[in-house]
């Protein structure tokens, strides 16, 4: 009986140990994986590949890309990296650090994350005005409109970002398609992305990229004011990119020590 039980223990061991080889895999790769390829990468079989996604999608830590085949990191496996971020002294530093750029830039300022084909917001410090973004920490905006969703489209490889654009352009219609890919090609060469009254009526923002240590989009860093006060119309959303970079690099080193 104990020979059965110890056995039992050795196999649920193996299962753990090659389902976070797959989480491991998912996250490290810029691009979702399908089952053949996490096959590759981690030595595990396909058939058990597909058991153990599919284990980990009920339990929100892996989740079906939009092409419905492939896989990609859940909401949960998302907020465990911010978790790891908060946690003791870093979470102070990361704290620390959002508090200056807004303390510099003079307007709230978020980190935002990806999560299902929508931005959340992970963390935000508020200006002092009395005028601000009505948003709030796990606030949801959409990728189209937001300063942070085009900034993470204009990151994607060409396949992806032509696969969200065609299931937007079903909604939208083939202009805003076009429109949409023209300004997100503009993101990626100048390096930021702005939202003048689009999603929010009186409101502007700029966003800027945190990557990780292979250079890949993990977040964005954005300020939000309101127009009167916080123009995003050429130089001046140039200026406001410039006043969060060094924030954005400090995260990204913060980051990298996690």
């Amino acid at each position: 009986m104990l020979k059965k039980l110890d056995q039992r223990d050795r196999d649920k061991g193996q299962s753990f140990l090659r389902a976070f080889k797959l989480m491991e895999a998912i996250a490290r790769s810029s691009t979702p994986l399908s089952a053949t390829e996490l096959s590759d990468l981690t030595g595990t079989s396909r058939p058990s590949v597909v058991r153990l996604c599919q284990t980990l999608q009920e339990e929100g830590l892996v989740s079906r890309a939009i092409d419905g085949k492939s896989y990609t990191y859940g909401a949960r496996l998302c907020r465990l990296g911010m978790d790891i971020m908060a946690g003791g002294a870093m979470m102070a530093e990361r704290s620390l650090l959002l508090r200056q750029a807004t303390e510099n830039i003079g307007e709230t300022c978020n980190i935002v994350v990806h999560d299902h084909g929508t931005m959340v917001i992970a963390d935000r410090v508020e200006s002092n005005w009395a005028v601000r973004a009505a948003f709030d920490v796990g606030t949801r905006v959409p990728l189209e409109t937001s300063a942070s969703g085009k900034l993470f489209l204009s990151s994607l490889p060409k396949a992806s970002k032509s696969r969200i654009l065609t299931a937007i352009a079903k909604s939208s219609g083939a202009d805003k398609r076009k429109k949409l890919q023209k300004e997100l090609d503009a993101i990626r060469a100048q390096g930021f992305s702005v939202d003048d009254q689009i999603l929010q009526e009186g409101m502007a923002a700029v966003a800027v990229p945190i990557k990780d240590s292979r250079g890949r989009f993990c977040a964005a860093l954005s300020a939000q004011g309101a127009t009167f006060r916080f123009s995003v119309k050429g130089k001046d959303a140039e200026k406001h990119a410039a006043m969060l970079r060094p924030f954005a690099d400090q995260f990204q080193k913060l980051i990298g020590a996690a």
